[in-house]
């Protein structure tokens, strides 16, 4: 599946994903047959060490169908990010299979970002009227969806109550799109000037003191040892926009140009 030699023009996107959020991402079954490992034993190293990697964000896993010569059958992959990834690959004794495979794994990441970097970049000021009132429209959808899930999975302790109340904010992917910039970026850079946490189980949320520009909201999920974990997604309230923009050192934007009615 693997180049052992890569050339510059290979295509990474075999290695490193996009997910719709904007993260790049590969597996552990992508790096279980770059390093020829089998992958429950690439799996093993993520669930016995799974506090040290989330100390770079949570671990997703996933279950996902597969054939055989006896049919379809489902197994868990990890979905991890480029930091996951490279502490993974630490852990690996080094092969010759096993350093070819980090080189290319590294690159396959740098690739993506680069090309990434080189798509043209967002300029709100072109967005028609229509196609802002679809995006608003997308943005709203999305939210709905988003609290009717969280209703399903409304923590049970009170200390959660805050984290979950309804008030009509925006992910911060859709705010990235508003001012242009990918996701990652925007993450990244609210950390750096002390606007979100960097690390630890509430990273990417904000600081208590800037809490009243956002909405954070507790999820409830169950790995599949059976333990119970929650994980915090950050949302913009609508003057949070603005802010963000002002810390961000941005030129005025407004997200809600007024829509002819006739």
């Amino acid at each position: 599946m693997f180049n052992q030699e890569p050339d510059p023009d290979n295509d990474y996107t075999m290695i490193v994903r996009q997910t719709p959020e904007g993260e790049l991402t590969t597996t552990s079954l992508v790096i279980a047959e770059g390093t020829k490992i089998q992958h429950a034993s690439v799996l093993r190293v993520v669930r016995d060490n799974e506090e040290d990697f989330e100390e770079f964000g949570r671990v997703r896993f996933e279950i996902r169908p597969f054939e055989t010569a006896g049919g379809t059958q489902n197994r868990t992959i990890a979905v991890l990010n480029r930091e996951h990834a490279m502490l993974l690959m630490t852990y690996m004794r080094n092969t010759a299979v096993i350093r070819q495979f980090k080189k290319q794994l590294v690159k396959a990441f740098t690739d993506m970002e680069r090309r990434l970097a080189a798509r043209p970049a967002f300029d709100p000021s072109q967005i028609t009227r229509l196609e802002m009132a679809q995006m608003l429209l997308n943005a709203e959808t999305e939210r709905l969806a988003l609290e009717a899930e969280n209703k399903k999975m409304q923590p049970k302790a009170d200390a959660y109550d805050s984290f979950i109340d309804a008030s009509g904010s925006y992910s911060m992917g859709v705010v990235a799109k508003m001012l242009g910039v990918g996701q990652n970026w925007l993450f990244r850079e609210l950390r750096n000037r002390g606007v979100l946490i960097p690390r630890g189980a509430m990273r990417n949320t904000p600081y208590q003191r800037h809490m009243g520009y956002f909405e954070v909201k507790a999820h409830r999920y169950e790995q599949p040892n059976g333990e119970e974990k929650v994980s915090y997604t950050t949302y913009v309230l609508p003057k949070g926009i603005d802010f963000i923009r002002r810390t961000l050192g941005f030129t005025r934007i407004d997200p809600m140009l007024p829509i002819p009615m006739n």
